[in-house]
């Protein structure tokens, strides 16, 4: 029970995080969603690489909070529905390129 309530704790942080991430940009670009998202894997990526202090609260509450899928996903679609077709596949494309060289990047300083 108490790893639930630490992951439960910690996911409420992350959305708050998240949140305010989520205020930097302006309306016509998720800058703020890709921002959090890139710290949130890079972060991931410092923590797997050092996994024997890590905790699953800190790993699923907090960083999986901060970060989602679900909100990338309805912010390309906002801007492909806007005939934004454009942008929308390059924020896409950043967002996996660049989180997954965040997430290595975590891996090499972490070691």
């Amino acid at each position: 029970m108490t790893t639930y309530l630490a992951v439960a704790a910690a996911a409420a942080a992350g959305a708050i995080l998240r949140y305010l991430f989520a205020q930097l940009g302006n309306a016509d670009l998720p800058i703020g969603t890709l921002v959090v998202n890139l710290v949130a894997s890079f972060v991931l990526g410092l923590v797997v690489a050092n996994s024997e202090t890590s905790s699953v609260a800190f790993q699923v509450g907090l960083l999986g909070t901060m970060s989602t899928w679900s909100t990338l996903a309805h912010e390309v679609a906002e801007l492909a529905r806007g005939r934004r077709g454009f942008e929308a596949a390059v924020y896409l494309v950043l967002s996996v390129i660049l989180g997954i060289g965040a997430a290595w990047m975590g891996l090499i300083v972490g070691r």
